[in-house]
C-alpha cells in the first residue's frame, strides 16, 4: 500500500528525488505562510507578500531555490489603483521531513528580508500592518 501511494505521489509531481522530499503544498510558520505548487508559489508575511516563479528547484538532498518578487506593504488604507513596487527576490532554503528553513533576499540590493522556519500543513502566524 505504501509503495502504491509513493508511486502515485511521484507521478502527480508531489515527491521530488529518491529521498521522497515533499515540497508542494501549504507551509506555515511564525510571520509567514507559503503555498508552493509546480507552477510557482505565493507567500504572505507581516506587512509584505511575494511570489515564486515556475521553475523553482529542489535537489535530492532537500536544497530549495527559486526566484520571484517581494512586495513590501505599508500600514493604512490602500488607494484605489495603487500599486506597490515589486522587487526581485531569491528564495533559498532546505527541506527536511515536514520542516523548511527559508531565506528571502532582495536581489537588487542583496538585503536579506528574513529567514523563516516553516512546517508543512501548519497555520502561519501573520500580523497585518496597521
Amino acid at each position: 500500500m505504501a509503495s502504491a501511494l509513493l508511486l502515485l505521489a511521484s507521478c502527480s509531481g508531489f515527491i521530488y528525488g529518491p529521498n521522497g522530499i515533499i515540497a508542494i503544498g501549504s507551509w506555515g510558520g511564525l510571520h509567514v505562510v507559503l503555498v508552493l505548487e509546480q507552477s510557482g508559489g505565493t507567500l504572505e508575511y507581516d506587512c509584505a507578500h511575494g511570489t515564486i516563479e515556475p521553475g523553482w528547484t529542489l535537489t535530492d538532498d532537500g536544497n530549495f531555490t527559486g526566484v520571484g518578487e517581494h512586495v513590501i506593504e505599508r500600514g493604512g488604507p490602500v488607494q484605489e489603483g495603487e500599486v506597490l513596487p515589486a522587487r526581485p527576490a531569491a528564495y533559498e532554503g532546505t527541506i527536511s521531513g515536514d520542516r523548511m528553513r527559508l531565506t528571502v533576499t532582495l536581489t537588487d540590493s542583496a538585503q536579506v528580508m528574513g529567514s523563516f522556519d516553516l512546517r508543512r500543513d501548519a497555520d502561519g502566524q501573520i500580523v497585518r500592518c496597521l
